[in-house]
């Protein structure tokens, strides 16, 4: 059988502490990890503004954090992903007061970034009281998952009873309290205390239907909020509430966080006039009432301005994650730093994470003596046609050939359509006709495009909607086929919330059906259409950019061929806030 650490082995993979900055205090593994998860939580998660989860998965992988933002730390945990491992969280914030509590003036004062190696040959140390941090809360879990078979085998009589009972008293016969347990201990105490709450609740809901409840005594150690009485497992119920002995904080490095300033008092709703003092005056730290005062404005700000909902409420709630804990400087306005800390992270969603310059990528593709390859898709009606007219258009101007290949095979007219645009342009199109399979069509207008010397190939497709199997495999078939260099997904700036489900429809399908031993390949950017149209609301802008990750690489603001623009994340941003 195998012992206890090979089972604690077997269940993390790797536990790291690293600073916003990207540099790597700590770091403890069990197995070898592949694919680091940890460099794509930064690249997919921290630098997309989606700090607001407190996990994703990646590969076999499941990723949690928490952060500290004051002192800009990120405390991760990586696990396989098919394992249900309740007690991460409980670890990540032992780990994170320990590690605090250690090495609190070099992390307060930044000394580690003026000389990182000696700081983390100096948090190798830390190794040892991890592992003691690890056992103590997966023992921890493992009881009260064993209090929670007990209680479910429980006979229907002990239910009943079970609303009236009064605590288990410890080892020799005295009622077990707070008081009398260390720092790692009441960690685990409060752990169980909160399990058993819930399963009390549960298995004492018959019961309260025939008895009334025992009476309830205000605790003295948690928010009067949260539903413990009188009747805890860990604080004896006393007649005189006044008798009860008092309970002494503990500052054990690895006690629950709330410990370190005292037990938690109820929280207190704030005045106007203190919220506006608070606003306005005073070196101050930023806490979830004031987040929660704030923010639900902001919301409601961007989903009026077309943001859809699920992508407004994940922004504000990265903006949260960020800022509580953080301090604001004197006689700055709280709700002004809040505003600029969503600008700021409306900005980098909206600035491209990758550089897609056509011009350059199609002089590339010259030296190598192809032409270059622009795929368009989207649904029906949303103005591909005339937008990649527009395109052509503009690399026309910019004294390149285009070839356009017609291979919407299934609309009636499609074809025709595109050859009016292409007289206007004086692009060729090459088309053969309907009812063809349109990734053969496509493979022969790139043969002919490089037999004859074209400098770019723009393939037009079939508008579908995102339900449609079999034109959606259709599509995927084009592209995995003929490999274009640049695969655009055509939207409009319209649509709001249907337009976030189309885009992940679209680039889920291209990647599922990525046919064997195949690179998957899924969207590589954007061209929101009709944006002269929406006057503020360009809300659909950051949502499928949040959504996809890919950049928005045209606007159509016009119905004349030169009318198609670039982004500009600044402008966008200030309508949607201003």
């Amino acid at each position: 059988s195998y012992s206890f650490c090979t089972l604690l082995v077997k269940m993390i993979d790797e536990v790291t502490i690293l600073h916003k900055g990207g540099l790597v205090l700590w770091r403890h593994g069990y197995s070898v990890v592949k694919g680091n998860p940890v460099s794509q939580l930064v690249k997919t998660v921290l630098l997309e503004d989606r700090s607001g989860d407190t996990s994703f998965v990646h590969d076999a992988y499941k990723v949690e954090w928490i952060l500290e933002n004051e002192l800009e730390l990120i405390f991760v945990v990586v696990y396989q992903h098919l394992l249900a491992l309740n007690y991460i969280s409980d670890l990540l914030d032992a780990v994170k007061v320990s590690f605090i509590n250690h090495y609190k003036a070099a992390l307060v004062s930044r000394s580690f970034l003026r000389d990182p190696l000696s700081f983390v040959d100096a948090a190798s140390g830390f190794t040892d009281e991890f592992k003691i941090l690890l056992k103590t809360v997966e023992a921890a879990s493992e009881e009260l998952r064993a209090k929670s078979r007990k209680t479910r085998q429980s006979s229907p009589a002990r239910e009943d009873a079970a609303a009236g009972d009064e605590p288990a008293p410890a080892e020799g016969g005295s009622p077990v309290t707070e008081r009398t347990l260390s720092g790692k201990a009441a960690m685990i105490a409060k752990m169980k205390a909160k399990k058993e709450q819930g399963m009390t609740r549960k298995s004492s809901s018959k019961a309260t239907a025939k008895k009334a409840p025992p009476k309830k005594v205000a605790r003295a150690w948690n928010s009067p909020d949260s539903g413990a009485t009188g009747d805890s497992p860990f604080i004896p119920a006393e007649d005189d509430p006044s008798e009860a002995p008092a309970v002494e904080p503990t500052h054990d490095p690895v006690a629950n966080p709330s410990d370190l300033d005292g037990w938690a008092k109820p929280e207190e709703k704030r005045s106007r006039f203190t919220t506006f003092l608070r606003d306005r005056f005073g070196n101050r730290e930023i806490d979830e009432q004031d987040l929660d005062t704030i923010l639900p404005s902001l919301r409601d700000t961007m989903t009026a301005k077309n943001v859809a909902q699920e992508i407004a409420d994940s922004l504000c709630n990265s903006v949260r994650a960020e800022l509580t804990g953080k301090k604001v400087a004197n006689f700055t306005s709280l709700s002004q730093h809040i505003k600029d800390s969503l600008t700021a992270s409306l900005l980098r969603i909206l600035s491209p994470k990758k550089d897609v310059n056509i011009l350059r990528d199609v002089a590339k593709a010259k030296e190598q003596g192809r032409p270059y390859t622009i795929a368009f898709c989207g649904v029906n009606g949303v103005g591909k046609s005339t937008n990649l007219s527009k395109i052509a258009y503009w690399l026309r101007g910019n004294g390149l050939s285009v070839l356009i290949a017609a291979c919407d095979t299934f609309r009636s007219g499609a074809v025709e359509q595109l050859k009016v645009h292409s007289g206007r342009i004086g692009v060729p199109v090459f088309d053969k006709g309907y009812a063809k399979d349109a990734a053969e069509v496509a493979k022969d207008g790139i043969y002919k495009a490089k037999k004859e010397g074209f400098d770019v190939v723009l393939i037009d497709t079939a508008g579908r909607m995102q339900d449609n199997e079999p034109l959606m495999r259709s599509l995927s078939k084009l592209i995995h086929i003929n490999k274009p260099d640049l695969v655009l997904f055509v939207g409009e700036a319209l649509v709001g919330n249907d337009g976030i489900d189309q885009l992940k429809k679209f680039n889920y399908s291209l990647v599922k059906h990525t046919p064997p031993g195949d690179i998957p390949r899924g969207i590589d950017g954007i061209v929101l259409t009709k944006f002269d149209t929406i006057d503020d609301k360009v809300g659909a802008a950051v949502s499928m950019v949040y959504q996809s990750g890919q950049p928005i690489v045209f606007v159509g603001v016009g119905q004349d061929y030169q009318d198609l623009r670039t982004l500009n994340p600044k402008v966008v941003v200030s309508s949607i806030l201003d």
